[in-house]
C-alpha cells in the first residue's frame, strides 16, 4: 500500500501575526454597522413609510378631475338642451355638507354648491358673496376630503 505524505501547512505569519481578522475585530465591526443602521432607519423612517403618499394623492386628484369633467360635460349638455341649466346642475350635483355621493359623475363630496355674485370696487378689488342666480360655484372633494377642486358655471 502506498501512503501519500501530506504535510500540514503552517499558518503564514506577517509581522508575527496570523492573516485574517480576530473575533474582536468582527464583533466591533458588526456593532458599528448595527449602530449606523439604526441611525439610518430612524432618519429615513418617515420617508420610507410615507413614500407612497404623493402617488396616492395624484390618483385622488385624477379621480376628482374626472368627476369635474363629467359635471362640466353635463353642464354643456344642459346649456344646449335645457332652459335652466344652472338650476338643473345644482340639483344634480347635490347638497353641500352631506356624505359621499356616488352618481353618474363619480364618487365625491360636495363642499360648496350655491350661487355667488362678485362685487368690485373702482380699484379692481372684487369679492365674492352668496346670492344671485347667474354664477354657480361648485367645490367638490374626494371621499376622504383631502383633494378639492372648484369650478364656476355661468349662464
Amino acid at each position: 500500500m502506498y501512503f501519500k505524505n501530506n504535510k500540514i501547512k503552517k499558518i503564514e505569519l506577517i509581522g508575527g501575526r496570523a492573516k485574517g481578522f480576530t473575533l474582536l475585530e468582527v464583533i466591533v465591526t458588526l456593532v458599528v454597522a448595527a449602530i449606523l443602521g439604526t441611525i439610518l432607519v430612524a432618519f429615513m423612517n418617515s420617508n420610507l413609510v410615507r413614500s407612497a403618499d404623493p402617488v396616492v394623492n395624484v390618483g385622488r386628484a385624477y379621480n376628482l378631475e374626472k368627476v369635474m369633467e363629467n359635471i362640466t360635460a353635463d353642464y354643456k349638455n344642459n346649456i344646449a338642451t335645457g332652459a335652466t341649466p344652472l338650476a338643473t346642475m345644482k340639483s344634480n350635483i347635490g347638497t353641500a355638507g352631506g356624505g359621499t355621493i356616488t352618481n353618474a359623475y363619480g364618487s365625491y363630496k360636495v363642499i360648496y354648491n350655491d350661487y355667488i355674485t362678485f362685487t368690485c370696487d373702482g380699484s379692481n378689488n372684487c369679492t365674492a358673496s352668496s346670492g344671485g342666480s347667474s354664477i354657480l360655484k361648485v367645490t367638490i372633494a374626494d371621499p376622504l376630503n383631502i383633494q378639492k377642486i372648484t369650478a364656476l358655471f355661468t349662464q
